[in-house]
């Protein structure tokens, strides 16, 4: 929603609609939302490593376990609907 806004406000800012001022109102946008795009990404890659590491932590009877309760848990919530 934010790339959104944020693309509509730098098409909004254009004065002409030549391919030079697109080209600038979309490297405005590039601009501003790299930066939080990127930070957002290797947030995700390092949360994603330590799901990882915490799921290997697991020996096979726990994974057992949690795949008996997760069939427990959705069977019971699709009874209940």
């Amino acid at each position: 929603m934010e790339d959104a806004v944020i693309l509509a406000n730098c098409l909004y800012d254009i004065g002409a609609t030549s391919p030079e001022d697109i080209g600038a109102a979309l490297t405005s946008f590039m601009d501003q939302r790299l930066p939080h795009v990127m930070e957002q990404y290797h947030a995700s890659q390092v949360r994603s490593q330590r799901i990882g590491k915490k799921r290997k932590r697991y020996d096979g009877h726990e994974k057992q376990r949690v795949d008996i309760m997760r069939l427990l848990v959705l069977s019971y919530h699709k009874n209940k609907q």
